[in-house]
């Protein structure tokens, strides 16, 4: 149901109080403009457990971190799943606001656990890269990510309260297009180390065959580490090589000439 709807409780404001409400038996007037269907938002939630209550998301994820309005947004449903929810907005400037500021706040404890999808797609974003180890040098990351986009900051890398860096890489990058914005995977896979890689408009893969309408614990398939096609293991490979770092053929990521390991290794050997 939409903010204009007579159930439940009003929406809140941002600054916490309830949102003034029509009269009684008078519903909110807000016509349909036609690019309304083109300016969707939809929040996938993926952790675990229970999800959120629709209460739950308009006044903690919409209205009290993302600096909106009730008036940018023109419904908010809650779908039958559960676990999904849409958001139409009334203008495109408050949507890529959302975006930007969903995507900034993705380590966040009331965010960490939601996708966002978008009918909208960012050139300029802010992009995040999380690998569960730290023996992945920067270079190599932004070796993957320059077939994609090109990178137009250095990476921010935060750190806990306690001052450890926590596997995150943050990096403003512009995307690649050719005819249209060229989507970067939302999985990277450098030799056995496996990372996750977040942007504002970003469509909910698998993280293990790329498919839309599940998740990596539901996929029925296995990926191949060596030539990155589906369904067999690389022990039992039959074709050729296809490097997970610079994309070409004939060789893995662990003999990739353009790796950091292998130009250090080179440099080192050659003096160059």
């Amino acid at each position: 149901v939409g903010f204009g709807d007579r159930g439940g409780s009003p929406p809140l404001s941002p600054a916490g109080n309830a949102a003034e409400a029509p009269p009684t038996g008078e519903p909110l007037k807000l016509s349909f403009a036609s690019n309304f269907s083109n300016l969707w938002v939809r929040l996938k939630y993926i952790g675990d457990g229970d999800p959120p209550t629709r209460d739950y998301v308009a006044e903690e994820l919409l209205l009290q971190t993302s600096w909106l309005n009730v008036q940018d947004i023109y419904s908010f449903i809650a779908l039958p799943n559960k676990r999904d929810f849409e958001l139409c907005f009334t203008q495109e400037a408050p949507l890529r606001r959302f975006l930007e500021i969903s995507f900034s706040n993705a380590s966040h404890p009331k965010w960490k656990d939601w996708q966002v999808e978008s009918s909208v797609q960012v050139e300029v974003v802010t992009l995040v890269v999380k690998f569960w180890t730290g023996r992945i040098p920067d270079q190599d990351i932004e070796l993957y990510l320059k077939r994609y986009c090109e990178i137009l900051q250095p990476p921010v890398k935060p750190v806990d309260k306690f001052g450890f860096w926590y596997g995150v890489r943050k990096y403003k990058v512009r995307m690649h297009e050719v005819g249209h914005i060229i989507s970067i995977p939302n999985s990277i896979s450098l030799g056995p180390y496996n990372g996750r890689i977040i942007y504002p408009g970003q469509s909910a893969r698998c993280f293990i065959c790329q498919g839309p309408d599940h998740q990596a614990r539901e996929c029925p398939t296995i990926r191949c580490w060596k030539c990155g096609e589906l369904g067999h293991k690389a022990n039992i490979c039959q074709n050729e090589s296809e490097c997970s770092l610079c994309g070409a053929k004939g060789h893995t990521f662990f003999k990739c000439p353009k790796s950091f390991k292998e130009e250090s290794a080179f440099s080192a050997k050659t003096g160059l």
